[in-house]
């Protein structure tokens, strides 16, 4: 882990697909005649078999498209982003998938092998530690296998023979599974009350366990009504409760007092709101230049390339106007969430120009740089934008720089104000239908709270953060405690949870569910929520933007459907309705893994592609 574990790359750990495993993981590197039961008998061979487990994760984080597309928040326009996935015409044999399903079964088996290989190893004080951290992981893997395919197989056993045979388990025993686990691991008496390094704790463990319960109420106690309205009704709340008793006990110990920039700030990585993160380190890495990830170029158009002094950003995930519009004025979340300026760059300083000079440069040196792009939000009038244009007036002109100047509202319509070299307008475009503007270059400004400032000009278009990756922060399970509290039928303590959040952002309270209002830029005015879900919902899009929440978070509310036909232009209902007459509520189980798993048969496929393996 970071700055404490060295990360050993492990021969061979699993090919689910075939259902095989390695009985000696160092086949491929090893030199001697050393088995695996050997080498991980001594304490040190059994820390690499943790250290790897802990090390999965990050293939499953290194791509957000199955988390994000097809949803409300996202839509691939200049670049397409992946069709598949965004028009929900994905089939069994889709490469995405099958990877993240391979990934997740991969962590799965990490954790396996620690804990069989526990009982081979040597005693040392921390051996019981390591079995409940792998105990963890493998309970966070089967947490995003039940919320992106449904029921799973659940194997407890380390696959190191050429067993093939591995059915599914019913949804309710996939779930009692992950919460059996976690609450004998939240009465652990081994685990860490906290940390910050990477490895699991209590307060790891009880948050995930607040998910679970919510999304176990969902799935277990709640029945859709209909789906292109959202509508569903609650049959019980027994979940709901467990999850928001839970959620509490969590959220209560951290009070949100940081403020979000400070958050999300670089400098500011592993504070009180992190409760579990995957650990990057450049110092460490065998190789600076692509052994990073590239989760700060994810989500927004294409500013330019990084001889001009910018992020490389790859337009997969460009934002639609409905989460720009989520933002009300006040609300500090925009602008501690996005770049709205970047400076000009003039080829011989990088870092500290372009960019990269938000983070690297002091404000004196701030002001003396020229403006490549403002990004004003869209509630931004135009004499606050005549005021902007005169207060910054010799910031315009080029003066060697490598990027004309330009302010972009982002509203829809766009207004778009281009600049010529000498700092004169060139053209100010008004009305700039929004979807329309994004097949332009810059059109929105990116996601900055994922940026890592020491990328350099070589890795700024690819593998090239080694930020902290944050899967469980707190501000996630306030909102959780609110969501259960809601379908617990406590509006009151759930509306108490949300304004705690919407305080520490400075945007508005909210008196009720009722009262809450937000601009639709199609209706030209303020609206009310459909549904107090909704209101929960934005909640967790503003607050939550670009963490992989995205699609778990409507699939799981039953809100999948509306929300596609509401605000993804690229969705088509019908797509999402299987050749059996079905909804893909789920991702389909891979062909390969139908195909090679003997306990597995084409009608163990999930609703909406059973009639394609029956092919």
């Amino acid at each position: 882990m970071k700055k404490s574990i060295n990360i050993l790359m492990l021969g061979c750990l699993i090919s689910f697909f075939g259902l095989t495993g390695c009985e000696d993981f160092l086949d491929a590197d090893n030199k001697s005649a050393v088995t695996a039961d050997e080498q991980f008998s001594t304490k040190e061979g059994f820390e690499t078999l943790v250290n790897q487990a802990y090390f999965t994760l990050r293939a499953v984080y290194d791509d957000p498209t199955i988390f994000c597309s097809g949803t409300d928040l996202y839509v691939g326009i200049r670049a397409a982003g992946d069709a598949t996935l965004e028009g929900y015409t994905l089939t069994s044999d889709n490469a995405t998938v099958k990877d993240l399903y391979t990934d997740l079964y991969a962590i799965v088996n990490a954790a396996n092998a620690v804990l069989y290989y526990a009982d081979k190893s040597e005693e040392f004080a921390e051996k019981e530690l390591r079995k409940e951290e792998a105990r963890f992981i493998r309970a966070y893997a089967y947490y995003v296998l039940s919320q992106q395919f449904g029921r799973m197989p659940i194997i407890i056993s380390y696959i190191n023979t050429a067993e093939t045979s591995y059915p599914r388990n019913t949804l309710e025993e996939t779930y009692q599974f992950m919460i059996g686990e976690l609450v004998q691991l939240s009465n652990s008496a081994l685990l860490p009350a906290t940390d910050k390094m990477g490895r699991a704790s209590k307060q790891a463990v009880k948050a995930l366990l607040a998910k679970v319960y919510l999304a176990a109420g969902w799935d277990l106690e709640t029945t859709l009504t209909d789906a292109t309205s959202g509508t569903y009704s609650i049959n019980s709340a027994t979940y709901f409760g467990l999850a928001a008793s839970t959620a509490i006990e969590v959220a209560d110990e951290i009070q949100l007092t940081m403020p979000f920039e400070e958050k999300w700030s670089p400098v500011n990585e592993q504070n009180e709101e992190a409760i579990f993160a995957i650990q990057w380190d450049r110092t460490t890495s065998l190789d600076v230049i692509s052994g990073g990830y590239s989760h700060q170029n994810d989500f927004g158009t294409y500013l330019g390339a990084a001889t001009l002094g910018m992020k490389v950003v790859n337009s997969d995930l460009n934002l639609t106007s409905k989460t720009y519009y989520l933002f009300e004025k006040g609300d500090q979340r925009y602008e501690a969430t996005f770049m709205t300026t970047v400076y000009n760059y003039t080829t011989n300083n990088w870092g500290k120009q372009g960019y990269w000079a938000y983070y690297n440069s002091t404000s004196a040196e701030q002001a003396s740089l020229g403006i490549a792009y403002h990004f004003p939000a869209w509630y931004t009038t135009n004499q606050e934008i005549a005021d902007y244009q005169a207060a910054n007036a010799s910031r315009f002109a080029t003066n060697g720089a490598q990027n004309i100047s330009q302010i972009i509202r982002t509203s829809d319509p766009v207004r778009w104000i281009k600049y010529k070299t000498d700092g004169t307008v060139a053209s100010d475009e008004a009305e700039i239908d929004y979807l329309l503007a994004l097949e332009r270059v810059g059109t929105i400004p990116p996601i900055k709270k994922f940026d890592d400032p020491n990328t350099s000009i070589e890795t700024t278009s690819g593998n090239g953060s080694y930020r902290d990756f944050v899967l469980l922060n707190i501000s996630d399970i306030y909102l959780v405690a609110a969501e259960a509290y809601l379908l617990a039928g406590n509006e009151g303590e759930a509306l108490n949870y949300l304004n705690k959040v919407r305080t520490r952002a400075g945007a508005t309270q909210l008196a009720s569910f009722a009262s809450y209002k937000r601009f639709d830029p199609n209706q030209e005015g303020f609206v009310s929520a459909d549904q107090n879900i909704d209101v929960i919902l934005d909640e967790r899009a503003r607050e939550l933007l670009g963490e992989y929440y995205g699609w778990m978070d409507l699939r799981r509310t039953r809100q999948l459907v509306k929300y596609n036909i509401k605000w993804n232009v690229n969705f088509t209902l019908s797509n999402m309705i299987g050749g059996d007459g079905n909804i893909k509520w789920l991702r389909p189980i891979p062909a390969d893994e139908i195909g090679l798993n003997t306990g597995i048969s084409p009608s163990d496929q999930n609703p909406g592609y059973t009639a394609e393996t029956a092919n």
